[in-house]
């Protein structure tokens, strides 16, 4: 959604520079600045959305472990309390 918001921002603006709008010059290149910084800053978006994604894919794997590892001590404790300890345990 912020992506969308980024591409139609820049691209409403570099339409507005090639239709031979009546800015200034230096508004004009500063128009310009602003679409190229824009675009740089859209960059550096997808990049941290990306690099998000790669840590959430991470982190999937690992949470479904640790779920089942607190369930398998969970049930190591119920039998410990019940009695149901092997003598053999090293």
């Amino acid at each position: 959604m912020v992506e969308e918001r980024f591409v139609g921002l820049i691209s409403r603006t570099e339409e507005l520079l090639s239709s031979g709008s009546n800015l200034p010059v230096e508004k004009e290149d500063e128009a310009r600045r602003m679409a190229a910084d824009l675009k740089q800053k859209l960059k550096a978006l997808q990049l941290l959305f990306s690099e998000y994604e790669l840590i959430l894919q991470m982190l999937l794997p690992f949470f479904k472990n640790y779920a089942e590892l607190d369930q398998t001590m969970t049930n190591l404790m119920e039998q410990y309390k019940q009695g149901n300890v092997p003598n053999n345990v090293v």
